[in-house]
């Protein structure tokens, strides 16, 4: 990636929940250390937005690019694995811990390889398996995407 080019890249997403369009046309910037905040009235598509970005929700056009390449279509975990991540908002996760405290909790939970795949769990199965469906798009809205620094 050049020192010029922005840390992520969306480029007129469209993404619909079934027939019906939920975002179009929609683009922005963020330079590395960048702050972005996406504003809009309930319904507008903000969460849809951070869905299609992250992965979890799939574009019907429009491209995704992070430090250079293009991410749509890709699954969150792998998403995930690139360095970014879809925190949840309003349903937290762990409700009396902060984004950041639930961030290095699951930071803290797994110990990666190299390719940064889970090779060893410190938690439970069953913690794992509830981590695993909020990561791959499980019942929780977002507001914040979590960008390397």
């Amino acid at each position: 990636m050049s020192d010029t080019a922005p840390l992520l890249r969306v480029d007129a997403i469209e993404t619909y929940y079934g027939p019906i369009r939920a975002i179009g046309g929609v683009s922005l910037d963020v330079a590395a250390g960048q702050i972005v905040t996406v504003l809009g009235a309930n319904g507008a598509g903000k969460t849809t937005v951070l869905r299609t970005i992250s992965g979890v929700m799939d574009p019907e056009r429009g491209r995704v690019m992070f430090e250079g390449r293009e991410i749509q279509g890709m699954a969150p975990d792998r998403v995930m694995r690139l360095g970014m991540c879809h925190v949840p908002e309003g349903r937290e996760v762990f409700p009396f811990l902060t984004v950041h405290e639930n961030i290095d909790f699951v930071r803290a939970a797994f110990e990666l390889d190299a390719a940064g795949y889970v090779f060893k769990s410190r938690i439970s199965s069953d913690l794992v398996e509830a981590i695993n469906t909020i990561c791959n798009g499980g019942r929780f809205s977002s507001a914040e995407l979590s960008l390397p620094t």
